[in-house]
């Protein structure tokens, strides 16, 4: 068997990336926890997804093809996005 050493493990991450992760997660489970309590509840429930797809008027296509759309979409715009605020910094 090896020897388990009880020594201090250090990660090779600043400090600025560290705090941004867990800023970020923060963020998350923030957000996470705003949409528990706000969720609607009863017999008038309608799924968000099925909702979006009536608003924009594609209640003909499939919902999990909607769904890949749309989170391409979104990261395509999260990526173009970060990139235009890195470009003017």
């Amino acid at each position: 068997m090896e020897n388990v050493s009880n020594d201090l493990m250090t990660l090779t991450m600043t400090r600025q990336a560290f705090w941004g992760i867990v800023g970020l997660g923060g963020f998350f489970l923030a957000i996470l926890l705003i949409f528990g309590i706000l969720a609607p509840r009863g017999a008038q429930h309608v799924a968000p997804l099925e909702a979006l797809q009536k608003r924009f008027g594609l209640d003909a296509v499939n919902p999990g093809l909607f769904l890949i759309l749309g989170l391409i979409w979104t990261g395509l715009f999260i990526f173009l996005t970060f990139g235009l605020l890195m470009l003017i910094w």
